[in-house]
């Protein structure tokens, strides 16, 4: 069984009072017929208990192996982020060394404002300890740089166009 899969389910169920396999379809993106596959492996295995309320509604609860089974995911997942997260951290902090390395003092962190510019911003502030350069925070706005600046990017859809104006860019999540 999908420990992703199972683990939304579970948490699903777990927090909300009444939930429907059609909302669970639409919440993960799976089709019905897989939620009820999985709804029924895990009423099969003792992760989910089913009580039927009219000949329509059935109200899903996790039972005490199905806490148990969210807890254990639950830590899988924390340490599995966790390690994904250190590695693109490094990748990040090695591509930004490498762009200060060849002149870079200014950059200019490009992108939608979420956990990859946290992220970005982060890295350049422990760059900027270290180094004798400045950044700003543009979000999707692109404007003429000088030589010796650059944005930092993660998002492949801003790099055509850096590279059509002949802009110079660094691509966080590209690998070399």
């Amino acid at each position: 069984m999908d420990w992703e899969r199972t683990l939304v389910i579970l948490e699903e169920i777990h927090t909300k009072d009444k939930v429907t396999q059609r909302q669970l379809s639409k919440l993960t993106g799976l089709s019905l017929g897989t939620i009820n596959g999985l709804i029924q492996e895990m009423i099969t295995i003792g992760l989910l208990s089913a009580t039927y309320q009219n000949a329509r509604m059935v109200k899903y609860e996790v039972t005490k192996a199905g806490q148990i089974e969210k807890s254990k995911l639950n830590y899988e997942f924390t340490i599995k982020s966790f390690k994904q997260l250190a590695k693109i951290r490094k990748q990040f902090k090695e591509k930004i060394d490498k762009a200060i390395h060849r002149g870079i003092t200014k950059f200019y962190i490009m992108g939608n404002h979420d956990e990859m510019l946290k992220l970005t911003k982060m890295c350049i502030i422990e760059a900027k300890r270290q180094s004798d350069i400045n950044y700003d925070i543009i979000g999707e706005d692109i404007k003429t740089i000088e030589n010796g600046e650059a944005y930092l990017i993660w998002e492949n859809c801003h790099e055509k166009t850096l590279k059509d104006r002949q802009m110079d860019y660094v691509n966080l999540l590209q690998e070399n």
